[in-house]
C-alpha cells in the first residue's frame, strides 16, 4: 500500500499503532519505505504487475490441465496439476503485494489469512498425487496417503480453529513438507537413473521451485527479507511440465505418423491379400454352392423320410379316438421337440375274468389300460425307443393279458433289457402306467420314474413311482414297481405325463418351469373342461417358453372319471 503524505510540511510524524491478538507474529512483516511518491507507486505497481501475470500464467496453465483432464480422464496427474496451478494462483493474489485486498477491500482479515495456509495445506498434497500419478512405480503410495493425511487434516484444522491456534501448525507443515521434498527429489532422481522420459527436466523444475519454499519458509520465520517466491518458482515448475506435455505430444504425432505409415503399407499388403483370397473364395464359392445344392436335395429326402417315419409311428403308437370314446373326457397333448417324438403313449381295452365288490369271483371285467411313456433322447433314436416299447406293450397286456400295472412294468423292464443287451445299448424309458377298473371304480397306478396326479374336490393329489426306469441296465440292484390303487369318485381328473413340459426353460430368468408351478397350474385348471385345459396348457406352454428352444418332447395326458 502507497500513502501519500504532505510534503509542504518541514516534520513529519508517523505513528502507527498496531494490535493484533490473532496471529503469533503481530506487527509489521516488512519494513516501511519512505520515499518520492512517484518512485514508490511505480515500484508498487510494477510489482503488482508482475504478480498479476504470474497469477494468470498460472490461472491459463490451470484451465489448459483442466481442459487436458476432460479429454483424457484417465491420466488424472493433469487434474492434480489443475488444482495446484489454481491454488497457487490464490496464493499469489493474497501474499506479497496482496492484490485481492485491493479488488475486495471489505475483506475480513481472518478468511484473507486463512486462504492463505489453505491454498498452501491443500496443494502440497495435491501435488504430491500429481507426482505419484506421474511416476507410480517410483513414488510410494503410502508416503501419499500420509501426506494426503497430513495435509487435509491440517486444512480442517485452519477451518475449524481460530487463527492465533492454527498459525502453529506452520512449523509442522514446513517440516513434512521438507522431509516430502527430500523423498521427491529421490523420486526423481530414482526416475532418472531409469531411464524416464522427460525425468530430467521434472528434476530442473522441482529444483527451482523447492529452493523458492525453502526461500518462503526462511522469510515466514523471518530469518530473511527476500519476499514470498513459491508462486515463482511453481511458475518455472510450471514451464518444466509445458515443455514436458510438449515434447510427450511430439513424440505422440511423431509415433502416430510412423504408425500411419506402418499401417498404410499393411493395408496396401493386406488389400492385395484380399484380392487374392478373395479370387480364391470365389472359386471355393462356386464349389460350396454345388455341394449346399447336393445336401439340400439329400436333407430334402431325410426330412422326407423322416415326416413319413413320423405318420408311421402315429399310426403305430397311439389312437386318440379309442381314448376319447372310452372315456368321460379326456385330452392328449403331444409335442415333438423333433419331427418324430420320443414320448409315447399306448391304449387298449382287455377284457377278462375278475371279481366285482359285492358280486361273484368269477366276472368278465373290462380293464382300460393307458400309458405316457418318455425315452431315452428324442428324434430319430427316440422314435426307434417308442416303437420298440409299444410292441413289447403289445405282446404283454394284449397277448399275455397281463393287467396288474406292476407286473405290467417289471416284464416290459425284462423284455427291453434282453433286447438292448443283445445290442450292447444302454436305453431306456421312463413310464407312468393307468388301469381303469370301470366295475369296481377303482384305479391302479405304477411309475417308472414318472408320478400320477390327481384332483379330487379342489385338492391336487401325487402318487409317487418307483425311482426305476424300464431298461438302462447300469442298475444292479433288483427293481421293484410298487403297485397303488385308488377308489376313483365322479369328476376325478387324473394326469400322467413326461418331463418336458416342467423342464422347459423360459420365463424372465431363463429357467425350468419345475414340478411345482406344473402342479399348480393343473390344480388351477382342473375344473374347466378337458378340451379347454388343453388350449390353457398349451397357450401356457407358448407364453412361458417364449423365443427359448423346446427342451424335450412334450407329453401330457388328463382323464376325467
Amino acid at each position: 500500500m502507497v500513502c501519500e503524505l504532505d510534503a509542504n510540511t518541514h516534520e513529519i510524524i508517523l505513528r502507527v499503532q498496531v494490535a493484533n491478538f490473532h496471529h503469533r507474529y503481530g506487527g509489521f512483516w516488512q519494513s516501511i519505505q519512505l520515499g518520492p511518491t512517484q518512485t514508490l507507486t511505480q515500484t508498487h505497481d510494477r510489482l503488482v504487475a508482475i504478480e498479476l501475470l504470474l497469477a494468470g500464467c498460472l490461472l491459463i496453465m490451470s484451465l489448459y490441465h483442466l481442459g487436458v483432464y476432460m479429454f483424457r480422464q484417465q491420466d488424472r496427474s493433469a487434474l492434480y496439476f489443475s488444482l495446484v496451478s489454481l491454488l497457487f494462483v490464490v496464493h499469489t493474489l493474497i501474499t506479497n503485494e496482496r492484490y485481492l485486498l485491493q479488488i475486495f477491500p471489505q475483506l475480513p482479515w481472518a478468511v484473507s489469512f486463512r486462504a492463505e495456509y489453505l491454498a498452501m495445506y491443500l496443494g502440497f498434497p495435491y501435488y504430491i498425487m500429481f507426482f505419484h500419478s506421474v511416476y507410480p512405480q517410483e513414488f510410494s503410495g503410502k508416503v501419499r496417503e500420509g501426506v494426503r493425511i497430513v495435509g487435509f487434516g491440517l486444512s480442517a484444522l485452519v477451518v475449524l480453529l481460530p487463527t492465533y491456534i492454527f498459525s502453529y501448525t506452520t512449523e509442522t507443515m514446513q517440516v513434512v513438507m521438507a522431509g516430502i521434498g527430500l523423498y521427491v527429489l529421490y523420486v526423481l532422481i530414482k526416475a532418472v537413473r531409469r531411464g524416464r522420459e522427460t525425468s530430467k527436466i521434472f528434476l530442473l523444475g522441482f529444483l527451482f521451485f523447492a529452493a523458492s519454499l525453502v526461500n518462503d519458509s526462511l522469510y515466514a520465520n523471518h530469518w530473511i527479507e527476500t519476499g514470498k517466491w513459491a508462486s515463482f518458482g511453481f511458475l518455472i515448475f510450471t514451464i518444466s511440465q509445458s515443455i514436458v506435455l510438449s515434447i510427450r505430444f511430439a513424440r505422440s504425432f511423431s509415433a502416430i505418423e510412423e504408425m500411419s505409415h506402418d499401417l498404410e503399407q499393411r493395408v496396401q499388403k493386406r488389400t492385395e491379400e484380399i484380392s487374392r483370397q478373395y479370387q480364391e473364395l470365389e472359386r471355393q464359392k462356386s464349389e460350396i454352392i454345388r455341394q449346399n445344392q447336393i445336401i439340400e436335395k439329400k436333407n430334402q429326402n431325410i426330412t422326407a423320410s423322416i415326416t413319413y417315419a413320423s405318420r408311421i409311428q402315429k399310426a403305430i403308437i397311439g389312437n386318440e379316438d379309442a381314448i376319447t370314446s372310452n372315456f368321460k373326457e379326456s385330452f392328449i397333448l403331444i409335442k415333438p421337440k423333433d419331427i418324430v417324438s420320443g414320448d409315447f403313449y399306448w391304449f387298449t381295452e382287455v377284457k377278462r375274468s375278475g371279481s366285482i365288490k359285492g358280486g361273484d369271483d368269477r366276472q368278465t371285467i373290462f380293464f382300460k389300460i393307458i400309458a405316457a411313456a418318455d425315452c431315452t433322447g428324442h428324434g430319430i433314436p427316440g422314435a426307434f425307443m417308442t416303437v420298440m416299447g409299444n410292441a413289447l406293450l403289445d405282446e404283454i397286456i394284449n397277448e399275455n393279458k397281463v393287467t396288474n400295472p406292476s407286473r405290467i412294468l417289471s416284464v416290459l423292464d425284462r423284455k427291453l433289457l434282453m433286447k438292448l443287451q443283445q445290442h450292447n445299448v444302454n436305453d431306456g424309458m421312463d413310464m407312468a402306467l393307468l388301469v381303469f377298473d370301470d366295475e369296481n371304480q377303482r384305479v391302479s397306478f405304477s411309475g417308472a420314474n414318472n408320478p400320477l396326479y390327481y384332483v379330487r374336490e379342489g385338492q391336487i393329489y401325487q402318487v409317487k413311482g418307483s425311482k426305476f426306469p424300464i431298461g438302462s441296465a447300469q442298475y444292479r440292484q433288483k427293481k421293484k414297481f410298487d403297485l397303488h390303487h385308488v377308489d376313483y369318485l365322479p369328476g376325478d381328473v387324473y394326469y400322467i405325463f413326461s418331463d418336458g413340459f416342467q423342464d422347459q426353460f423360459g420365463g424372465e430368468l431363463g429357467q425350468k418351469y419345475y414340478k411345482k408351478r406344473f402342479r399348480e397350474f393343473l390344480l388351477a385348471i382342473s375344473h374347466l373342461p378337458l378340451r379347454e385345459q388343453k388350449k390353457h396348457l398349451e397357450d401356457e406352454l407358448r407364453q412361458w417358453q417364449g423365443e427359448h428352444p423346446q427342451t424335450d418332447d412334450i407329453l401330457i395326458i388328463g382323464i376325467r372319471t
